[in-house]
Order: C-alpha cells, then structure tokens, then sequence
C-alpha cells in the first residue's frame, strides 16, 4: 500500500539501515478453500492507525472540517484507494508458501473500504494461481523494508476443516540476525536493510485427514 501515496516519500527516512515501522496495520485473514481442501484465495483486511489514516485523508482532501465522519462521497472516493495503482511487481505484502516453493498470487480484488472508530479499514482478495494443497501452506505478510509493521492481532479464519497456526517471532532470534544484517552494510556505502521478514508472524495451515 505504502507504494500509492503521494505523500509518502517524504515521510521515507533519510537512510535505509536502520529497519524500523512507521505504520502500524492490524489484519485479518480469511483463507478460502474449495471441496478438495485447497485453498482459492485470501482475503486480506488492513485497519490502518489512527495517525496514518490523517495523513490519508490530508494527501486525498477528505474530511477537510477533521470532525473524522466521511460523507458518503468521500467514502466513495476512498473506495479501492490504495489498488488503483497496483504496481504489477508488488507482491502486496503477502507471501504463500507450499514447502520451500513460492505460491503465485492473482491481482487483488477490492472488497470494500470502511471507516471504524477513526481508522480506515481496507478489505481485498487475492486469488491462488493455481489453487494449493491447503495442508502444510504458510503464510506470512511483511514489509520487506519494515516500514510497516502487521500484526494479526484481528485474527486468520480457514474454511472447512481446516485451521490456521499462528506462530509469533522469536524476537531474541530476531535481534540477533538484526545485529549481523547490520554488521554486513558497509560503513561507506547505503544498503537497503530488507529485514521485514525478521518480523513476521508464520501462519501454518492444519487440516483433518479426510476420511
């Protein structure tokens, strides 16, 4: 999402070394499967922070009277905001994988945009290309950057009967590969710090052996 705001460039810290959030989005997932437990699609919903949701409506001119109610034009105007300009190599923040294999994801399909208690609240679809074995599947979502931070603090729901594992970072393991990551950036060179992975929660996804 961070790619599609105009704003957002001068909010980019001036050097990529160092790997820290500065938005902060609170997800869920809602995984699809069809009759032979494979999985179809994800829905994924971004509830933005409070603070970011601001600066959203400054760089799009909604709710210039701050009063944080959207009337139902500019609800209109804020529908699908951030897929109008999907850059074709964004990955969206999502990443399957079936094994040590990568899972290919279709273009995202706009589900709806709300607002609740002052955060924006964004809804897509992602369909598999093709459909995946679900038994075994991961799922992660990061910022390769880190420049935004997810957590699944709203949840992952699966179809059928199958469920989802989540399983948080060791952030002890994490600082430690944060430290070397670090150690290996040239003191005389800038290197983009891809560290977002470090942070990302692991999804497994269990399913009932059929009977």
């Amino acid at each position: 999402m961070i790619r599609v705001l105009s704003f957002l460039p001068l909010l980019l810290p001036a050097s990529g070394a160092l790997a820290h959030p500065h938005i902060f989005v609170d997800t869920a997932l809602e995984v699809a499967l069809n009759e032979a437990q494979q999985v179809t699609g994800v829905t994924v919903s971004w509830a933005y922070d409070e603070f970011f949701t601001l600066l959203l409506f400054e760089d799009m001119g909604l709710d210039p009277d701050g009063d944080g109610v959207l009337s139902d034009a500019e609800m209109e105007e804020l529908q699908g905001f951030e897929l109008a300009n999907w850059p074709l190599d964004y990955a969206g923040d999502l990443y399957l994988f079936a094994g040590d294999e990568a899972v290919e994801l279709g273009r995202p399909e706009a589900r709806g945009v709300t607002l609740k208690d002052g955060r924006i609240q964004s809804d897509h679809y992602r369909p598999l290309l093709p459909p995946s074995p679900a038994d075994g599947l991961h799922i992660a979502q990061y910022d390769p950057t880190y420049y935004i931070a997810y957590t699944l603090s709203r949840g992952v729901t699966v179809d059928g009967a199958c469920e989802a594992i989540v399983t948080d970072p060791d952030l002890d393991e994490t600082a430690r590969a944060m430290q070397q990551e670090l150690a290996n950036i040239p003191e005389d060179g800038f290197t983009e710090l891809l560290a977002g992975h470090l942070y990302a929660q692991d999804v497994r996804i269990v399913c009932a052996a059929s009977e």
